[in-house]
Order: C-alpha cells, then sequence, then structure tokens
C-alpha cells in the first residue's frame, strides 16, 4: 500500500465514514477550512495542522449520522488528528496530510478522513 504523503490544505475534501449524505443538490459543503494557520502555504493554500478540529469552522456537519441512527450529524472530538506529519511542524503543531485520520467519539465513533481523488 502505498503512503500518501500530500499535505491537507484548505479547501480539501473531507468525508466521513458514518455520514448519510442527502443528494445533490441539497448536499451540504463538506470542504475543511484552515483556521489554525494563514501564512504557510502549499500551492498558495494554507496548510492544515492537527488542531484544525473545531466543528463548523474546520470540519463541515455531515448531513445525518448513522452512529445517530440517521439523526443529526453532530461530532464530537476528544483528541487530535491521527497519521500526522511529526516532523513538519505548522504554527507549532504537527502538519496533517491527506491520509490523516480523526476519530468522531458519537457512538461507536466514525472516521473522518481528507478524500483521496479531485472532485
Amino acid at each position: 500500500m502505498t503512503k500518501i504523503t500530500e499535505y491537507a490544505k484548505n479547501g480539501a475534501k473531507v468525508i466521513c465514514d458514518q455520514a448519510n449524505l442527502p443528494v445533490p443538490p441539497a448536499k451540504p459543503p463538506t470542504y475543511t477550512i484552515i483556521t489554525s494557520n494563514k501564512t504557510i502555504k502549499g500551492q498558495s493554500e494554507p496548510l492544515a495542522n492537527q488542531k484544525d478540529t473545531s466543528v463548523g469552522a474546520n470540519i463541515p456537519l455531515f448531513g445525518t449520522c448513522k452512529q445517530l441512527n440517521n439523526g443529526a450529524c453532530t461530532p464530537i472530538f476528544n483528541r487530535d488528528w491521527d497519521m500526522v506529519k511529526n516532523k513538519v511542524k505548522i504554527k507549532g503543531e504537527n502538519a496533517l496530510l491527506i491520509s490523516s485520520e480523526l476519530k468522531c467519539n458519537v457512538g461507536s465513533g466514525g472516521k473522518i478522513t481528507f478524500s483521496k481523488k479531485e472532485e
């Protein structure tokens, strides 16, 4: 398996493996907004770090949640992203890669990841 080393940046698409998204055109936006860093950029976009975990600011709501019997998505994060780039710091925190994962604590948990494909 090839390890993806591309850095996560502003506008990267994020997905949740427990989401039931509404069908387009009602589909909510699922693009991350980087708030921890506005100055360190890759391909002219701000790069994400492990503190970009704020629901609504960094992580969008994903429609309804399988863990909540299709109730409204209300993610809860009690820790930072996993699988980060430990040797690269952005604003003093580990850089996020598109292979990074964030565990949601709702129900038995979902996993937030970056989409690996362009859409």
